[in-house]
């Protein structure tokens, strides 16, 4: 057993034992047990983000990119979340965009009111006015690819101007290039 198993086999014991010495009977410690807990909760989240924290800072200041430890890769993922900056002003400019008719507005709402990717063409020009796209880093953990190989996958929804099959066909003839090549 390393150091920090024993270290964490100590930390669990020692919660186990405040936890098991509550006064059931006791409102004032079973409410001490609950704020303990909830600290060992805000101990975990901080730990957690400053863990990830150095790793953003290892893999985003030096050459390298990633990290490969046994069968664990670590690397840099960006995500963006689009948000609407200004709701009045974007269903304003939705209306006119669209000749006034409720129903051609209502096809461009979702659960957070608006669908940012929908009215990028509908908006054109004044979609940057009413959105913006908010990116963060974070660490994802995952296998590592296999000689770097991946495999797309091809959703024919999304691929208006063919017929349906046709997508299928052209992904496998590209996937096999790519395997001639590679």
């Amino acid at each position: 057993m390393n150091d920090e198993s024993k270290q964490l086999g100590n930390t669990r014991d020692t919660a186990r034992d405040i936890v098991l010495a509550v006064d059931l009977n006791s409102p004032d410690s079973i409410m001490r047990a609950r704020c303990f807990v909830s600290a060992i909760g805000d101990l975990h989240k901080w730990a957690k983000a400053f863990y990830e924290q150095r790793l953003v800072d290892l893999l985003s200041d030096g050459e390298q990119r990633e990290l490969i430890i046994d069968n664990l890769r670590f690397y840099l993922a960006r995500d963006k979340t689009t948000k609407c900056k200004d709701h009045a002003a974007t269903l304003e400019a939705v209306f006119i965009a669209v000749g006034g008719d409720p129903s051609a507005v209502a096809r461009h709402l979702s659960s957070n009111a608006w669908k940012p990717g929908g009215l990028r063409e509908v908006l054109a020009d004044k979609w940057g006015e009413c959105f913006e796209v908010i990116e963060t880093t974070t660490v994802r953990e995952g296998k590592p690819n296999r000689n770097g190989k991946t495999l797309h996958v091809v959703d024919e929804r999304f691929i208006p101007t063919l017929q349906k099959g046709e997508a299928h066909g052209q992904a496998t003839d590209l996937l096999a290039d790519s395997q001639d090549n590679g």
